[in-house]
């Protein structure tokens, strides 16, 4: 590749009074508002502690539990299943109304507007 389509950066950087680069905006080195996401950083934290505990063993037993419940005839279950396998479903009434502007669109479309 071609050294000059990657520009270095300077060692030094010349940083505006606001804790930003003058040159390109970006947060600077120490600028306390650039720390990050704290939020996500936790998250983050309890999703590797949760990976860590949980085994594929555990997951297939809650699964399994999950299906016998369904099989049982507990609603909750049923749709808890059926959600996560099939997507959640659509109420009857978008599936009307979206036929309902089909035909006016179909028929808009035949006199010549659309």
């Amino acid at each position: 590749m071609d050294s000059r389509s990657f520009p270095i950066l300077p060692q030094s950087v010349t940083t505006a009074k606001d804790g930003h680069d003058a040159r390109t905006g970006r947060f600077t080195r120490g600028n306390r508002a650039a720390s990050g996401n704290r939020t996500a950083k936790k998250a983050a934290s309890f999703r590797r502690e949760l990976f860590r505990v949980v085994k594929v063993a555990d997951v297939a037993a809650i699964v399994q539990k999950v299906v016998d419940q369904a099989k049982a005839g507990e609603p909750w279950a049923v749709r808890l299943l059926f959600d996560r396998l099939l997507g959640p479903c659509l109420p009857i009434d978008v599936e009307t109304r979206l036929r309902a502007l089909e035909d006016v669109l179909l028929r808009g479309n035949r006199h010549g507007h659309l």
